[in-house]
């Protein structure tokens, strides 16, 4: 069975014939730019870590509006005040 999600960082995400040539082409831009750019942050790695987030969302197959709605009709009882609290920055 073929997967419906795949890592930024497969091989796969490339492949126009597995993902369309659009989003191959967007993700192999996104890894390749943002490497290519060279700025490092102190601990030496390339800005392709702000693709982490977005990492965590495909290996995980949520966005975080479902994992929000999921505690507002679970531990958040109706109440969408624990989201301040939880999802402040």
């Amino acid at each position: 069975m073929t997967a419906f999600i795949l890592p930024l960082g497969d091989a796969d995400a490339t492949d126009p014939e597995r993902v369309g040539p659009k989003a191959a082409n967007l993700a192999a831009l996104a890894h390749a730019g943002l490497r290519r750019r060279g700025r490092l942050d102190h601990s030496g790695r390339d800005e392709s870590r702000h693709l982490e987030p977005l990492q965590r969302i495909i290996d995980c197959g949520r966005a975080p509006a479902e994992e929000m709605l999921e505690k507002f009709r679970g531990p958040w009882r109706g109440s969408v005040e624990p989201a301040y609290e939880e999802y402040a920055f």
